[in-house]
């Protein structure tokens, strides 16, 4: 028994070696000195590793500065389908029915050691960069430096991996997207610094960060932002698995907020939360309570999202989630900025108003490494002046693969 634990243990070290990690080196040392396996068998597993990896014509993978504690490469894959049907009384724009490669990315991560650690995420469906940060994370709380999505909009800031839906709702959408039309897009990315703390079962955090939405500051002609702030705070409680309350507001403010129509100078978005979980239930409520500051009036557009999941057994479950948007009378939302992908063709008007429902469907094939989530959505759009009311019916169905 004693020699097959001895083989066993041997077969797992080369195994762990074959790649020539340092951090593998390490556990063979362990082996080592735990008189598991011998100093001479420790060499044999190394040279047995070189010998295969250079037949594979393949060598040691070097980090290129010895301050690199640990290197993590990850990736997230989304393939989707969308039909996706619009009109606006006689006018039909053609159905939208496509394949799409919806996000494709790949990110590297390094940890420095001490709470120090970088990350660089890109999307490669349209080549443009989702995250990149340097970070501090201390016993006082973790800085963020970089460019990154604000504090505001929780549905928003759900890592598309992990929301329940396939697309995220029109009212997130008209104050996150960096839209002409609509302009509030403080709740997407910016480049600034970003600091959250935690004592208990509170969060709470504060940002500051140039207002130009998407700007990394590798353009100059961009640079010269006004600087946008940020605040947020939470509470958690968890009485067990089963039973989980949250409750939290976020708060973001700036000068600048794009070129709205018509152009929008100042804007600030309340967003108070709640989100809780009972047995294999949960729902998440958020408003969007905004003030826009732009030529003609001071509108305060609001929104509202309602996401209710119920799990059905460990591989699926079924979703819910209602979405309001009221522009207090701006006619500033637009069908395709809404619904991604949809067809307004001919469909010229903007509008005050737009509700949707959304019913769907989650199967985890891994947790949310591998799964599939489909679903339909009904939406109303409405409200401006003269105009027939517009409507979209969409489906989605849409594949993830997280590594």
């Amino acid at each position: 028994m004693r020699t097959q634990l001895k083989t066993l243990t041997l077969a797992a070290a080369a195994a762990l070696t074959a790649t020539a990690h340092a951090g593998d080196k390490e556990i063979l040392d362990i082996l080592v000195k735990k008189g598991t396996i011998t100093a001479e068998e420790r060499g044999k597993i190394l040279e047995e590793s070189k010998a295969k990896t250079a037949s594979a014509n393949l060598d040691e993978v070097f980090a290129k500065e010895d301050a690199l504690k640990r290197l993590t490469i990850s990736g997230r894959v989304q393939f989707q389908y969308a039909s996706i049907d619009t009109e606006q009384g006689t006018v039909n724009p053609a159905t939208v029915n496509q394949f799409m490669a919806r996000r494709l990315y790949l990110g590297v991560a390094a940890d420095m050691g001490d709470g120090f650690s970088g990350e660089i995420v890109n999307n490669f469906v349209d080549n443009t960069l989702d995250k990149a940060l340097v970070t501090v994370d201390k016993s006082f709380g973790k800085f963020e430096i970089g460019y990154r999505k604000t504090y505001v909009v929780v549905e928003e800031t759900t890592s598309s991996s992990k929301i329940p839906t396939v697309e995220r709702s029109l009212a997130t959408r008209y104050f996150t997207e960096g839209k002409t039309t609509q302009g509030g897009d403080l709740g997407g990315r910016h480049t600034g610094v970003f600091y959250t703390g935690k004592q208990g079962d509170w969060t709470y955090g504060a940002s500051v960060f140039g207002t130009k939405f998407a700007d990394n500051g590798a353009a100059s002609a961009t640079n010269n932002n006004d600087l946008g702030y940020g605040l947020t705070l939470g509470y958690k409680t968890k009485v067990s698995d089963a039973e989980i309350y949250a409750a939290g507001v976020n708060y973001v403010a700036s000068g600048f907020a794009g070129t709205g129509t018509p152009a929008v100078s100042e804007l600030s978005i309340l967003n108070p939360y709640v989100d809780v979980t009972l047995g294999n239930t949960n729902l998440v409520a958020e408003l969007i309570l905004a003030d826009f500051k732009d030529v003609a009036n001071t509108p305060s557009p609001t929104g509202l999202n309602v996401t209710l999941v119920q799990k059905l057994d460990d591989s699926w479950s079924a979703v819910a989630r209602y979405s309001k948007l009221d522009a207090d009378g701006r006619a500033s939302i637009d069908v395709s900025d809404s619904i991604r992908r949809g067809n307004d063709a001919n469909i010229s008007t903007t509008f005050t108003k737009a509700d949707s429902l959304y019913l769907g469907v989650i199967y985890k094939i891994s947790g949310d490494n591998v799964k599939l989530t489909a679903g339909y959505e009904m939406a109303d759009f409405k409200g401006a002046t003269g105009a027939t009311k517009a409507n979209a019916d969409v489906i989605r169905a849409q594949v993830q693969i997280l590594f």
